[in-house]
């Protein structure tokens, strides 16, 4: 380190160092932000694994319902796993993300085949499904219409 202590690189005064230091500019080998702060570890992650990846041509099986699930919450389980309309054509299953946000907890049935979400939320996560269930079972839902905008 140099006389003012600006150098890293091992030279006694080093302007590439100094801009570094003073957060001008970055050079390879010289004072630069991966030198600042702290060293961060690396958080593992145990419960998310890679999924295997489908061979070529495969077309993915439709998703089933557990029977308790299926028992609890049918409406909600016809729209999730359903890949068929009443006539045979073919249909968009729906999605489901629940999320929670201030101790509340939200979920958002979206619709894909006709472009719509329905959202409901409580204390609990068993209390969104269930209200889910209800606005589904009584074909009285207040959905709310995609706009049309996408973020990908």
């Amino acid at each position: 380190m140099g006389r003012w202590g600006y150098s890293t690189c091992g030279a006694p005064w080093c302007g590439a160092c100094y801009e570094g230091r003073k957060g001008r500019a970055f050079r390879p080998g010289h004072h630069g932000p991966l030198r600042w702060g702290p060293r961060r570890k690396a958080v593992k992650v145990g419960y998310v694994k890679r999924t295997a990846q489908p061979a070529e041509g495969t077309v993915p099986s439709p998703a089933s319902a557990s029977p308790a699930w299926g028992l609890r919450f049918p409406a909600l389980t016809e729209y999730l796993v359903a890949t068929a309309w009443e006539d045979g054509e073919e249909r968009t299953p729906a999605t489901l993300l629940l999320l929670t946000e201030v101790g509340l907890w939200k979920g958002c049935l979206h619709d894909r085949d006709e472009g719509r979400s329905l959202w409901r939320s409580g204390r609990t996560e068993e209390a969104v499904l269930t209200a889910l269930e209800s606005a589904l079972a009584s074909g009285e839902a207040d959905w709310r219409r995609d706009s049309g905008k996408r973020s990908r």
